[in-house]
């Protein structure tokens, strides 16, 4: 049996005010992750799915349950750096640096602390991921002149300069016009055909889901009442998932090669 990459088990996470009042956002959930899958987190916006990224990511710690890690993706127990890296939904640049700059800062930062890369090799690392994501030409480019494809592109190369196992993907096509939303979907695509990058894409977006997916999990109300194959999601008569299909299924076809 393949071990699952992640998994998370029964997770709760409650936010509280000033007041004392309390909203659970994060209600029990549980899910596995597994080697070079892409696993889609549908839901409406505002449900929590980016807080449950972030609890995968390591970037909060549930109030209760646990966030579990397999060994090619920890040491001593703990989430090794640089193994899972992750893509905001605004892309979270800083505008007074530069694209390659931005690319780099992670390195930069972790070099810091342990030395490893030499000045060539991050140099290296940074022209490979701005490649890998066609923006090598604008690696001199002030985030104020970049487009919103083009923000989202750069946020990805961010998370590739790593060589990450896996990816999380926060609503990579937020925002975006329907053919630069298509051209995102397409590049995650190939970047799991073609570097076996899988892991974990959360958004409300069918199409994207469809034209992704090897599982997909509906979110829904702090909870994941269920995952289905791809196959399963499109056949089923379950009233949360066939909200997602207005009517009509369409599949966004993808480029091979």
């Amino acid at each position: 049996m393949v071990e699952p990459w992640i998994s998370v088990d029964r997770i709760y996470k409650s936010y509280y005010d000033n007041e004392g009042q309390g909203h659970t956002v994060l209600h029990g959930i549980s899910l596995q992750v597994f080697p070079d899958e892409l696993l889609v987190i549908l839901g409406k916006s505002g449900t929590g799915k980016s807080v449950l990224l972030r609890h995968i990511m390591g970037l909060e710690v549930p109030d209760s349950g646990k966030v579990r890690y397999a060994k090619e993706l920890t040491y001593k127990g703990r989430l090794k750096d640089l193994t899972i890296s992750m893509v905001f939904q605004g892309g979270a640049l800083f505008d007074f640096l530069s694209v390659r700059e931005n690319v780099a800062f992670g390195l930069h930062a972790y070099n810091e602390r342990y030395k490893v890369f030499s000045q060539g090799e991050i140099n290296a690392k940074v022209n490979q991921a701005l490649s890998n994501v066609g923006l090598s030409y604008a690696a001199d480019f002030m985030p104020n002149k970049l487009s919103g494809g083009m923000v989202k592109r750069v946020a990805l190369a961010r998370s590739l300069v790593y060589s990450p196992k896996l990816v999380l993907y926060d609503e990579p096509t937020a925002g975006l016009d329907p053919m630069t939303s298509r051209e995102m979907t397409q590049l995650i695509f190939r970047l799991r055909k073609e570097q076996g990058i899988g892991g974990i894409v959360i958004t409300h977006d069918i199409t994207l889901a469809l034209a992704l997916a090897d599982r997909i999990a509906i979110h829904h109300q702090g909870t994941i009442p269920r995952i289905y194959t791809k196959e399963e999601f499109i056949q089923t008569n379950d009233a949360l998932a066939r909200q997602f299909f207005a009517g009509q299924y369409y599949e966004m076809p993808i480029k091979e090669g």
